[in-house]
């Protein structure tokens, strides 16, 4: 019997499948404009990108059980704003870049991450679908980078492009190959009955996002907002059945939690955005030695990148609660 991580497929599609679909959907089909792409890119960028960085709050500095297991939830912040506030104040090159690939290193990881936890729950240990996995989602990031393209995130000079036909279309031809051996791979199974519905959703999702944001996309809207939605929107809703299941900070059920995260989210994305809307066009003029925009650079970034370290420890395997995080719904 089929095993999904929020213990139907219903909530499967509506927290890990659909959300990047339907947003991929909009933005290449629809591509809105005025009002509904400000609203569109409050949800995707603010909300579900700034905002679930905040969430993770409850995992870490409202428990404190596991505020006091580890040293990392107070050197951590000092280590990120000491790195970034220098490397802004010396106005070294590749902050920003450095932010992207981290970034999308993080997103990747949270989709090997689900494809973990749905194999974990579903008896599946063919090493395969990682790996599948992994090709899938790096050859399109990487053959992004050789597109002719003048596309930025968040600073001028941020993405690094090279563009080159040659290698564009070379690496096509890799990746075409490897989703074909990925095809084959799922056909063969279910002609065999050993196929799984939500580990196979648990690879085609990601790589559908990767393929189409970064072998497709053109615009900002069409290259992120698949990504970010799909990314944020699961997090929230993992992080709401991850607190129901410890029971702490406080014992309340799944959509309490999820109230609370969403409202999180919300607040917290809202601020930082306000935030960037003032401070983002003075870091782009940022000259060396100025030591306001690198304290600020530093305190802004604090949330990000350690909501980034934080999640390597928070859903490791023998992290002390995952016992009760990865068990079976």
């Amino acid at each position: 019997m089929k095993q999904w991580i929020f213990g139907s497929a219903r909530k499967d599609l509506f927290f890990l499948v659909l959300p990047g679909i339907l947003t991929a959907g909009l933005v290449h089909i629809f591509h809105p404009q005025g009002l509904w792409d400000e609203a569109l890119a409050f949800f995707a960028l603010a909300f579900c990108d700034s905002g679930h960085v905040y969430t993770t709050f409850w995992r870490t500095y409202a428990n404190a059980r596991e505020r006091n297991r580890t040293t990392l939830y107070w050197t951590v912040p000092l280590f990120v704003f000491l790195l970034v506030a220098i490397w802004a104040y010396f106005n070294m090159i590749g902050l920003w870049t450095f932010i992207i690939f981290a970034t999308v290193f993080h997103n990747y990881r949270q989709f090997h991450g689900i494809l973990k936890w749905e194999q974990k729950i579903n008896g599946d240990k063919d090493p395969w679908q990682a790996r599948f996995l992994l090709a899938l989602s790096v050859l399109p990031f990487a053959l992004f980078h050789f597109r002719d393209l003048d596309t930025d995130f968040v600073l001028h000079g941020a993405v690094l492009h090279f563009p080159n036909q040659m290698i564009l279309q070379s690496g096509l031809i890799v990746y075409a190959v490897v989703l074909a051996g990925w095809v084959s791979k799922v056909l063969r199974s279910t002609l065999q009955g050993t196929s799984k519905a939500p580990v196979t959703l648990a690879v085609m999702i990601p790589s559908f996002l990767y393929g189409v944001s970064f072998l497709v996309g053109t615009t900002i809207g069409e290259i992120l907002y698949p990504l970010v939605v799909a990314h944020g929107f699961a997090y929230m809703g993992l992080m709401s059945l991850t607190l129901k299941r410890t029971e702490v900070p406080w014992r309340k059920e799944f959509t309490w939690w999820l109230f609370i995260i969403v409202g999180t989210a919300f607040v917290f994305g809202l601020m930082e955005a306000q935030f960037e809307d003032w401070f983002l066009p003075l870091a782009e003029k940022n000259s060396s030695a100025d030591f306001t925009l690198a304290f600020l650079m530093g305190i802004y970034l604090i949330p990000l990148l350690s909501h980034y370290i934080y999640d390597g420890w928070l859903w490791k395997s023998n992290h002390h609660e995952a016992a009760l995080v990865y068990k079976r719904s």
